[in-house]
């Protein structure tokens, strides 16, 4: 059994490829990708070949940031319908429940739970893949798409405390 996530997550992959001198085409056909996922957000592909485009384009392009690049261009939209409930919560806290609730409509390999001590709120990230692939670069995509999705709801002026 494989686990899918929607192609909406590789929104900019081939602008910021090609601003580091990469094909796209050929990064999506090497990591078995269908090309039409570029073209229709809601088509489902494995997550595993999510996982091995982003490493193979951060070493052929000779970065460590590969993901977080990405991650810069997100807002909560990139979610699709989830990111629409999300966006229209009442509180913060109800946007992270639907969230965490609803995230596998998206991705069906990542996990979200939201931990709570000492006045403090901490959202726990982790990524669920069948087969050992490294992940670095989809772990910091992630973390950076989170980032920026809880500054889209809470404020410009919100700062996470790293732990």
């Amino acid at each position: 059994m494989t686990d899918f996530i929607r192609s909406a997550c590789l929104t900019s992959f081939p602008e910021i490829a090609r601003s580091m001198g990469l094909d796209p085409l050929r990064l999506l056909d090497a990591a078995g990708i269908d090309r039409r996922c570029l073209d229709d957000p809601e088509l489902r592909m494995a997550s595993g070949a999510l996982g091995r485009l982003l490493e193979a384009s951060a070493r052929a392009a000779g970065v460590e940031d590969f993901g977080l690049r990405l991650a810069e261009t997100r807002t909560v939209a990139i979610l699709g319908p989830v990111g629409l409930l999300v966006r229209e919560e009442r509180t913060v806290r109800d946007a992270l429940t639907s969230l965490m609730r609803y995230i596998p409509l998206h991705n069906q390999s990542l996990y979200l739970r939201l931990e709570e001590r000492d006045g403090l709120a901490m959202i726990a990230v982790e990524i669920r893949v069948r087969r050992p692939v490294p992940i670095r670069q989809g772990t910091e995509l992630t973390v950076g798409v989170l980032y920026r999705i809880l500054r889209q709801l809470v404020g410009p002026r919100w700062r996470p405390l790293v732990c």
